[in-house]
């Protein structure tokens, strides 16, 4: 049974009719595509970063490093926080996360002793470091910050 919206309708509770994404069989282009379609928080603007592309991707303009671990919970609560503002800050500032279990490495050469840690690099530069769970208002008003600061740094 359908209520009028079109969703599914079980023991009086609604269920989407939109299936699941098999992530194994679609192009990253398909998953945003039917993340959009579905009205989601797009995921995919969120890089994930290790000791190969790391460099790479802070050499250049600013970005917003996310130092997680899947078994922490503030980090848990952080991580769609960071997630909305990938979204929302695509076209003006790069948002990243690292897993500190699998990218000790990292972790260890900025002095991450405690997670949730966030990071902003300007042009391979570190520009600040915020300990503990931040609200997205916060983060944006912090890139924002740098991003009008323009190339002084």
């Amino acid at each position: 049974m359908f209520n009028s919206t079109g969703a599914e309708t079980l023991d009086g509770k609604e269920r989407s009719r939109h299936r699941k994404i098999d992530y194994r069989s679609k192009s990253r282009f398909e998953i945003e595509y039917e993340y959009t379609m579905k009205g989601e928080t797009n995921k995919m603007d969120t890089l994930t970063l290790t000791k190969d592309t790391f460099r790479g991707q802070i050499e250049h303009g600013i970005t917003l490093v996310d130092f997680y671990a899947t078994w922490c919970g503030p980090c848990q609560r952080q991580l769609p926080i960071v997630e909305e503002l990938a979204s929302e800050m695509k076209h003006s500032a790069s948002v990243a996360k690292i897993n500190i279990d699998e990218e000790s490495e990292i972790a260890t050469t900025y002095g991450v002793k405690s997670i949730p840690t966030l990071m902003i690099f300007k042009d391979g530069y570190l520009l600040e470091t915020m300990v503990g769970l931040q609200s997205k208002s916060f983060l944006r008003e912090k890139l924002n910050l740098y991003l009008s600061i323009g190339d002084t740094c």
